[in-house]
């Protein structure tokens, strides 16, 4: 069994999933390479489109993250500048792990988008996005 607290740098920038378009939710996770395959198998189960914004945690889970400061809005807004989402997405709204509350105010204030603040835990997405989240076709 690996080590989760580890740092385990991953993936940093946008996924673009299902043919996202500029209505399309942005999630916004850490770049570990665990939580994104968590977050990715997790978003496999819809064929709703949307933006996954893995930003620069230096490889921290999301709870790791927010203790060593690794997940900030200033890490958020240089991600979403530095990826050019501002310009693909017109609905400005981010969806931030339920972990990262606390930043809520300050993602909002340093980016001028909003913030809607998600679940804790990855696996509860489709709940939380019921009104969208539509499954594969078997």
């Amino acid at each position: 069994m690996p080590l989760l607290t580890h740092p385990r740098p991953g993936f940093s920038g946008i996924v673009e999933l299902n043919e996202p378009g500029p209505a399309s939710p942005v999630l916004v996770s850490g770049n570990n390479e665990y939580t994104e395959q968590v977050l990715m198998t997790v978003l496999g189960t819809t064929v709703c489109p949307f933006f996954a914004l893995f930003v620069n945690t230096d490889g921290n889970t999301v709870d790791m993250a927010m203790i060593y400061k690794t997940l900030t809005a200033g890490r958020i807004s240089s991600a979403l500048k530095e990826t050019g989402l501002e310009e693909k997405v017109t609905a400005k709204e981010l969806i931030i792990p339920g972990l990262a509350a606390s930043l809520k105010n300050d993602i909002e204030k340093s980016t001028g988008w909003s913030v809607r603040v998600g679940p804790v835990c990855a696996a509860e997405l489709p709940l939380f996005l019921s009104e969208i989240w539509i499954p594969p076709q078997t």
